[in-house]
């Protein structure tokens, strides 16, 4: 529309004249912005996108959500979260919750691995003035043990588990796996003879199973933290039995980060090899 002069009369007398107003294609926006904008169409289509990034300097307290700009706690339901994320009231995540979703991931002063030292230097330092062999050679088993048991006020929070408290549906146990199987018979009588054995490196059981096929015989497996024998199970075929075989074991809780070893034992009346299976069940993973 293009008009010679002025233009007036009662057809504009609604119509916005005031330029001041006007948005147009390089405007610039600051602070807040007010007022009505009637059918506004944005369009730039002169150079291809990336993905959008929201800027560091964002903070979001609506109620509902809590994320401030530079912290590092997020709080849903809450103002004053205290982890990564806090939540009050329930959480549901699509059908299942898995637990290795919610598990914090452990240091690796808490399972044994190759190369010297771990990734907390407050625990490695005072492990390492007993054992110099930790931060020189190699974290092994005998580190992350000394670690819990006589460096616990240190290392022992790094291979706490967090609690949890779920509602719903949960998936609690990983994937089971085969330690040990093999047909085993101890040289010597009435000694502890360790079969398997490792660091936890998350909460769950170690599984063993014994099983004895000759008549009067008595075979023993024992379950083990750290230096000390928690569980065992004994397994006595009858004399003059039709059937002799009998089988017998146990399930032996280990948090993560515990140094866990299964034993076995036979006495003196046991002149042949038995079955013995062994298997780590993880929990949430």
């Amino acid at each position: 529309l293009e008009t010679g002069g002025p233009v007036g009369g009662v057809g504009f007398d609604n119509w916005d004249r005031d330029e001041a107003d006007d948005v147009i294609t390089t405007s610039e926006f600051g602070g807040d912005v007010a007022g009505v904008f009637d059918a506004i169409v944005v369009l730039d289509d002169s150079h291809s996108h990336t993905d959008a990034k929201v800027s560091d300097d964002l903070s979001i307290n609506n109620g509902l959500l809590y994320a401030m700009s530079g912290g590092e706690l997020v709080g849903v339901g809450t103002v004053a979260p205290q982890s990564t994320l806090h939540v009050e009231g329930s959480l549901k995540i699509g059908d299942v919750l898995t637990v290795e979703t919610v598990l914090a991931d452990p240091s690796d002063c808490c399972y044994a691995h190759e190369g010297p030292g771990c990734d907390d230097a407050a625990c490695a330092d005072m492990v390492c003035a007993e054992l110099t062999g930790c931060c020189t050679v190699e974290w092994d088993l005998s580190c992350v043990q000394f670690g819990q048991d006589w460096a616990s006020q240190v290392c022992g929070p790094l291979c706490q588990s967090p609690n949890v408290d779920v509602h719903g549906t949960v998936r609690l146990f990983g994937a089971r796996t085969l330690l040990y199987a093999n047909i085993y018979q101890p040289p010597q009588p009435e000694t502890h003879y360790f079969l398997a054995e490792g660091a936890a490196a998350s909460d769950g059981f170690v599984i063993a199973k014994a099983t004895v096929s000759i008549p009067n015989a008595l075979f023993q497996i024992h379950g083990w933290i750290g230096g000390t024998a928690l569980v065992a199970a004994s397994v006595n075929s009858v004399v003059g039995s039709d059937f002799p075989v009998r089988t017998n074991g146990f399930t032996m809780p280990v948090r993560i980060g515990e140094v866990w070893k299964v034993s076995a034992v036979r006495d003196a009346a046991q002149n042949q090899p038995q079955h013995v299976q062994i298997y780590w069940q993880p929990l949430g993973q």
